[in-house]
């Protein structure tokens, strides 16, 4: 779920030429003295420029760059991807991320800007003309038939964004489908900006029916059935505006949503063993219910909740909340990375199965919220900026300061963690490899990382703030095995 930041400094346009024989040169553009300076920021845009005849259904592509003249922040989706209905996903360590464009692959993308990738230029960078590579382009036919694209790359323009800048954002991911004649409202929602907040369409059309308010509400009853493409703009109290493209699909009949399978943490396809994963879907049970101690037999969780479960390649997992439309598992520690048949069980049995491969890694920050990761002082209380959680009394990271973060899917512990079971108080069970994180694109120094005493499938990464972090909200990344954690996570720094 990524959120396209605009509006901001130096971009450089990589098109990809789709062409049958395999040739995969790969490409280095070197961003031009003074275009990048410090405390500010960069936002690559790649483009498909497919030749007649062969436009891809789905992209893959590397890059990699100076992990210490650039850290990578965000990945978004751009025209060309959301007409197509591809997300856009970036995994990997900094200075190297692999990004795949994906999802209904039976869509073509248009020619267009597919994706805008952001990062930031810290501060003690010394570098002002780092070169950034993209090798191993490859796309995926309309007939699933693997071909190979040659990638070039030209210098367009270049502005400048004052530093220090507020990271206003637009929050909302995506919005839901539609259909005709049945109400429809979505509230949008912006962070890291000064409320108050003031929404407005900023290009494309809703579908017939909807209007959006400046409150940020999208909201009517649609009258025409189609996919309706459209760019909302966000403007805080300081007058600076962000944008974000959606896509609204109005179905003429009841809109019949499959059921997804992500990380419980990062929400992105990719679950492992002893981690938390969410079932996104709808009719999944007919009861709302959260897991309660009187649910626990001794230290396991349970199995069901009101009747309703999940079973992976037959085996039951233990679930910690049901509703009609998500469902919370956790992966049991024991299981084969590999093919995996996900269920759910209960009631009508009408839930379509679902295919998943499990990782053997899929680290994942937990959140506050959309944009803020789930970091505590060490006497527990939060480290997020004062009115981020409503009616909790809040406190920004300090550099120097040392925090926890938590988050799952990092890999097996030492010794093997009990599967199904909450951690004893008394116990110890340390990641058998140590993650490390950036704060900033700053590296942080990780003490120690563990499951979480008292729960299940939750680790504890214990980790210092660079004493050189600025103040602001910086992006969080966590790293283990050449897999890293979901970009779009921050923590704010305040001396």
């Amino acid at each position: 779920m990524r959120r396209l930041f605009l509006g901001v400094v130096v971009a450089v346009i990589f098109p990809f030429q789709v062409v049958t024989q395999a040739v995969t040169p790969n490409v280095t553009m070197s961003l031009s003295p003074g275009g990048v300076l410090k405390g500010r920021s960069v936002l690559l845009s790649f483009s498909v420029a497919s030749v007649a005849g062969q436009q891809p259904t789905g992209l893959q592509w590397k890059f990699s760059y100076p992990s210490a003249d650039l850290g990578f922040v965000a990945a978004g989706q751009g025209p060309s991807a959301l007409a197509a209905g591809k997300t856009i996903t970036c995994n990997g360590v900094n200075g190297s991320y692999t990004c795949i464009a994906a999802g209904m692959n039976r869509n073509l993308i248009p020619n267009g800007v597919l994706t805008s990738l952001l990062f930031s230029v810290p501060s003690t960078t010394l570098n002002l003309a780092p070169v950034i590579s993209v090798s191993g382009a490859m796309a995926v036919g309309p007939t699933a038939t693997a071909i190979t694209s040659a990638a070039t790359g030209s210098t367009v323009t270049v502005t400048t964004q004052p530093p220090n800048v507020s990271t206003l954002a637009v929050a909302t991911p995506s919005l839901p489908p539609a259909q005709v004649n049945v109400s429809y409202s979505q509230t949008l929602a912006a962070s890291s900006g000064t409320a108050p907040y003031s929404w407005s369409l900023l290009s494309g059309t809703l579908p017939p029916g909807l209007t959006v308010s400046s409150a940020g509400v999208i909201s009517g009853k649609p009258t025409t059935a189609g996919t309706f493409t459209f760019a909302i703009q966000v403007t805080d109290a300081t007058k600076l505006a962000r944008s974000q493209g959606f896509l609204i699909e109005v179905a003429s009949t009841p809109v019949n949503v499959l059921p997804q399978v992500v990380n419980g943490a990062s929400f992105q396809p990719m679950i492992s063993p002893g981690s938390w994963f969410s079932i996104i879907g709808t009719n999944l049970a007919s009861i709302t219910r959260a897991m309660a101690p009187e649910d626990m037999v001794g230290s396991m969780l349970p199995t069901s909740l009101g009747g309703f479960g999940v079973t992976v390649n037959g085996q039951a997992s233990p679930v910690s909340y049901v509703s009609p439309t998500q469902i919370n598992a956790l992966m049991s520690s024991a299981a084969i990375p590999g093919p995996a048949e996900i269920r759910v069980t209960g009631g009508s049995n009408s839930v379509p199965p679902m295919q998943m491969v499990v990782s053997p890694l899929s680290p994942g920050l937990f959140m506050w919220t959309a944009s803020y990761v789930a970091a505590s002082h060490l006497d527990s209380s939060l480290a997020v900026k004062p009115g981020v959680v409503s009616g909790t009394t809040t406190v920004p990271a300090k550099p120097g300061e040392v925090i926890v973060l938590l988050g799952n899917g990092f890999g097996p512990t030492v010794p093997a963690a009990p599967p199904g079971q909450v951690v004893p108080l008394n116990s110890v069970y340390a990641l058998k490899t140590l993650p490390t994180v950036t704060i900033g694109g700053i590296a942080a120094p990780v003490t120690s990382a563990k499951l979480a005493a008292g729960q299940a499938g939750v680790v504890q990464i214990t980790v210092t703030v660079p004493a050189s972090a600025p103040n602001g909200d910086l992006p969080v990344v966590a790293a283990v095995g050449g897999v890293a954690s979901q970009s779009g996570a921050f923590l704010t720094v305040q001396k």
